[in-house]
C-alpha cells in the first residue's frame, strides 16, 4: 500500500533504497504487517519513510503492479494508494528511503528517475475530478 501526500500542489516522493525501483523516486509505502489494517499500515510506512504523521486519508487508487524480467515474473504487488492532503511533522527520510522531495506535476512527468506507473497514476489523479478509486494495471520490465 502507498500514501500519496499532496501539499501546495506538490506530491511527496521518496527515493527508494531497496528493490523494486531501487534508486527511483516513488510513492512512500510498503507491506501490511500481520494484524494491521491497510490504514494502520500506510500510517506506519509514512512515519517510517517520511517522518510525518497522517490521519484523514481516502483510497484513491488500486493498482496491479507486475515486474517481469526475461518473461519471468519477479514481483507482483496489489497496491492500495491513499491520498493525504494534510500531515503533521517535518518530512525527513528514514528506514528504506534514501531521500525525499516534493515534486510538482511537470517535474514528475519530465523526470527520468520516476517509474512510468507513478507518472500514469499522477496523470489519472489530476484528470479524475474526484472520481475515486482509480484502477490501474502496470507491467514493468
Amino acid at each position: 500500500m502507498g500514501g500519496i501526500i499532496k501539499s501546495e500542489g506538490k506530491i511527496l516522493l521518496v527515493k527508494r533504497k531497496n528493490p523494486p525501483d531501487k534508486d527511483l523516486w516513488s510513492i512512500p509505502g510498503g507491506a501490511v504487517e500481520t494484524g494491521e489494517t491497510l490504514f494502520q499500515a500506510v500510517q506506519r510506512e509514512i512515519k517510517e519513510e517520511c517522518g510525518v504523521s497522517v490521519n484523514n486519508g481516502k483510497i484513491i487508487a488500486i493498482i496491479d503492479k507486475i515486474y517481469r524480467r526475461r518473461e519471468k515474473i519477479q514481483y507482483h504487488y496489489c497496491i492500495v494508494d491513499f491520498l493525504f492532503e494534510k500531515f503533521e511533522g517535518y518530512p525527513v527520510s528514514g528506514s528504506d528511503a534514501l531521500s525525499l522531495k516534493f515534486f510538482d506535476f511537470k517535474e514528475i512527468l519530465k523526470s527520468r528517475n520516476i517509474p512510468q506507473s507513478v507518472k500514469q497514476l499522477v496523470i489519472k489523479i489530476q484528470s479524475s475530478q474526484n472520481s475515486f478509486p482509480i484502477y490501474m494495471q502496470s507491467i514493468e520490465k
